[in-house]
């Protein structure tokens, strides 16, 4: 459907030129071209989509295999290289209306942003965890999606923030007080929100609503946990010392 707005876009600029409608008339079929043109991905968008993650990841792999061999300086470059590589052939691509490829340059740079985060934190001994890095992650992805006003961008950085919902939860998890709820990700989720509006991406709202329903099971569940394991200490306690003394002391 892009490469239909692109031909259509072709034509009415070579109409104008060429004296058969005016510039008012043009600028009216643009818009309406704009505002009616369907938003879905094509399988040429899914195929650079696939390169796209196929090739940041190839690049990740390299750099990881190389990296004692690589020196210091060179890795550094290297990274922001690939990083202002994507973004800027990227704006470069999407001037030249191939929408396709410059997103596709986009998900590239933002996975090796990630890439970048992990490797040069690991190169100067950055203190911090791996939350942090992912939520460093996230939010350098959602600010390039918002600037740039990108779909995939804005799917990739909901997608690293659902992968932080459940990185939070299952290592959070204890199995006698239960699942850690992290509850800055309703926060995250919002932000998220507002920014699929403005970068017109339908597919993030839906993964948003089916990470909030899934978080919504895990709070659930998490509360369910709390009642069994006091229930559960409560009988074991009442057998052993009469009333739970015992437990509530060990707790």
């Amino acid at each position: 459907m892009a490469s239909y707005a692109s031909k259509v876009g072709q034509d009415i600029a070579r109409w104008v030129e060429n004296g058969l409608i005016d510039a008012e008339t043009a600028e009216k079929l643009r818009r309406d071209i704009e505002a009616n043109v369907r938003r879905s991905l094509s399988f040429g968008t899914v195929l650079a989509m696939l390169a796209a993650i196929l090739l940041g990841a190839a690049i990740l792999i390299f750099i990881a295999a190389n990296w004692e061999t690589i020196p210091r300086i060179a890795r550094v470059v290297a990274v922001f290289a690939v990083i202002a590589a994507g973004y800027v052939g990227g704006a470069w691509l999407k001037l030249r209306d191939h929408p396709a490829f410059a997103e596709a340059a986009w998900v590239v740079a933002a996975a090796a942003f990630g890439g970048a985060i992990a490797l040069i934190g690991q190169m100067y001994h950055f203190s911090g965890d791996e939350s942090g890095a992912i939520l460093t992650w996230c939010a350098g992805t959602a600010l390039a999606a918002a600037a740039l006003r990108s779909n995939p961008l804005t799917v990739m950085a909901v997608a690293i923030a659902d992968g932080w919902m459940v990185m939070m939860l299952l290592n959070g998890f204890d199995f006698r007080s239960g699942f850690d709820i992290p509850y800055l990700y309703v926060l995250m989720a919002f932000a998220l929100f507002l920014i699929s509006y403005w970068t017109r991406s339908q597919p993030s709202r839906h993964l948003i609503i089916l990470s909030l329903i899934i978080y919504a099971g895990f709070v659930a569940a998490a509360d369910e946990w709390d009642a069994m394991a006091i229930s559960a200490g409560d009988r074991l306690g009442c057998g052993l010392c009469g009333g739970g003394l015992c437990i509530r002391a060990a707790g």
